[in-house]
């Protein structure tokens, strides 16, 4: 059973039990030592019964939950929002809609479950939380806040809060649609391995043929290899190999 059918059950029970409240002619009844009365018997009067305007449970000015409202020394608490144990009022009776109040976002009067966009701002659980946070609808998120500008967020870039869909490099990491890039890649004359710049020296043959000598490109640390240089017995220039 869940906590919004145990909510309304509640109400539906108060609701049944209003019909035990009596609304009594004041002369039935009489205070006594501050405890409400027969008037005739001097016994203590039984139930939930409304005298003078005020709400009393067996006798003592009641506060506390009744058919749906909240009372404060026998009146409905009239204060615009209230939190009495985890459920939410206003004006004395359950609020079931979404609410922000005191800092801690509110849903069906009990303290939100999940992540809720609320106001343009994100909330974990009833709060907004701190770092970074990818909502339900898969939009980045940073103290509440919809993340500005390139952000990663697991091994993914984001711009603007959403998945940034074309090639980028950002932070010395290429992304592909998206996710950082797997195995070797070669974009905008530098070379990658896994998403970064690939290390040390490294041959790159985009052709994927180990015969073919002439595509093959030397790169140190990602970047092409300029000038005249010697590697493995093979001469390069500009990082292409120089055939006798």
């Amino acid at each position: 059973m869940n906590r919004r059918f145990q909510i309304m059950m509640t109400v539906a029970l108060a609701s049944a039990l209003t019909f035990s409240t009596l609304t009594v002619d004041a002369a039935s009844y009489k205070l006594s030592s501050n405890k409400l009365v027969n008037a005739q018997t001097g016994k203590t009067a039984k139930g939930y019964i409304t005298y003078n305007k005020k709400l009393y449970k067996n006798g003592k000015i009641f506060s506390g939950i009744y058919s749906d409202k909240l009372y404060k020394n026998g009146k409905v608490d009239k204060k615009n929002y209230y939190v009495t144990g985890s459920t939410l009022y206003k004006n004395g009776r359950i609020v079931y809609s979404l609410v922000l109040y005191n800092g801690v976002l509110y849903n069906s009067s009990m303290r939100a479950v999940g992540k809720i966009v609320y106001d343009n701002k994100l909330y974990v659980n009833g709060k907004i939380k701190e770092g970074i946070v990818l909502s339900s609808n898969k939009q980045l998120y940073e103290n509440g806040v919809l993340k500005k500008g390139f952000a990663i967020y697991k091994n993914r870039i984001y711009f603007d809060g959403l998945l940034y869909g074309d090639t980028v490099v950002f932070n010395s990491q290429l992304f592909i649609e998206g996710d950082l890039a797997e195995g070797l890649k070669v974009y905008d004359d530098h070379l990658f391995l896994d998403g970064k710049l690939a290390p040390g020296y490294m041959l790159y043959n985009p052709t994927g043929d180990p015969e073919n000598f002439e595509a093959e490109v030397l790169y140190y640390k990602g970047f092409i290899v300029k000038g005249e240089f010697v590697y493995e017995g093979m001469t390069y220039i500009d990082g292409k190999i120089v055939l006798p």
